[in-house]
């Protein structure tokens, strides 16, 4: 059985080491970890995630509200943290 590939976008390093650890515990493949809106859309020009984990109060300019509508276009499954 093949395995989602997650992206996890959060800005606090803690939390998003606990998301990724947690996930990778259960036998989820976190592709990678993103701490911002321009670096996630970045990203995302070479790699297709099945889901991305996104925290919806990113520091920057693109924080993860208005990622939304760009980012749906594109991924099967979004949720905010």
């Amino acid at each position: 059985m093949e395995t989602s590939k997650i992206l996890i976008v959060e800005d606090d390093v803690v939390i998003a080491l606990d998301i990724q650890q947690k996930l990778e515990t259960v036998g989820y493949h976190i592709m990678d970890t993103i701490s911002s809106g321009e670096a996630t859309l970045k990203y995302l020009e070479n790699s297709q995630p099945d889901l991305i984990l996104m925290d919806i109060m990113l520091s920057g300019k693109l924080d993860g509200s208005r990622q939304q509508r760009r980012l749906l276009l594109n991924i099967r499954y979004l949720l905010f943290l």
